[in-house]
């Protein structure tokens, strides 16, 4: 069976370089965001890759509708050279971000590496879990923390923020998930929060932190005799003495 693939937006000649997958893809194309959700609506898609500039709604938007509503779907965003403002913006519910114009052997690829990630979660009921999860909590001491430590002037600022980010495993994985997208076409991968930090600089990272919604995972759980900050500090030190 093909994979099926909404292509949205103002997307340059990619339409035509990607005739070869027609036998592997079955391919639609939209220009206008909200008629997007509304064909979404109609028949189930595998991959919607938007250009981050879209007509009739904001792709934040339109993209935070999708996870909400469609959760099984791989989400691509393209970017233009201009485009880091929308990145911010969309880190949540975006799961890819990818350079415009895209090299279609590079959309390819990372279409089909999401397709063998998702094989893995065969689970119905844990694939739908992952794939809304918009973020891992971070406890407000580490926000005040970073944004304190941004603010410090003190030497090797960006090499303390790191520091601080790695003691958060929720904003490790945002941090190193931006740095290492195909947006910013860096050659090294970042391997640990402190390059990560360096490489994004301290608007970007103030950016990130800033759009990261605090514990907005448990806003509406409650439960009696339970501390979330208490069962994260004990997750850190058990991951430390584990290391060691």
């Amino acid at each position: 069976m093909k994979s099926r693939i909404l292509f949205v937006g103002d997307l340059d000649d990619l339409p035509g370089s990607l005739d070869r997958m027609h036998c592997q893809w079955d391919m639609a194309f939209i220009q206008n965001g909200t008629d997007a959700l509304e064909t979404l609506s109609k028949g189930p898609f595998d991959v919607v890759v938007a250009d981050m500039q879209i007509s009739g709604i904001t792709s934040s938007d339109f993209f935070n509708q999708i996870s909400e509503q469609y959760p099984q779907i791989i989400r691509v965003m393209l970017l233009g050279t201009d485009g880091q403002a929308s990145l911010i913006q969309a880190a949540a519910p975006v799961h890819q971000w990818l350079p415009k114009p895209c090299d279609p052997d590079l959309l390819e690829a990372k279409v089909a590496r999401a397709f063998s990630l998702r094989r893995i979660l065969m689970n119905e009921t844990l694939m739908s879990c992952v794939s809304k999860m918009k973020s891992l909590p971070s406890p407000p001491a580490l926000y005040f923390d970073i944004m304190k430590a941004l603010g410090s002037g003190i030497e090797k600022v960006m090499t303390r923020v790191g520091e601080l980010i790695s003691e958060d495993i929720g904003m490790t994985a945002k941090v190193l998930q931006v740095v290492n997208s195909a947006h910013f076409g860096l050659r090294m991968k970042a391997s640990n929060p402190i390059q990560a930090a360096k490489m994004l600089g301290p608007t970007t990272i103030k950016a990130l932190v800033l759009a990261s919604e605090v514990f907005s995972q448990f806003e509406q759980i409650q439960i009696a005799g339970t501390s979330f900050e208490k069962l994260l500090h004990h997750s850190q030190v058990v991951g430390l003495n584990f290391n060691l």
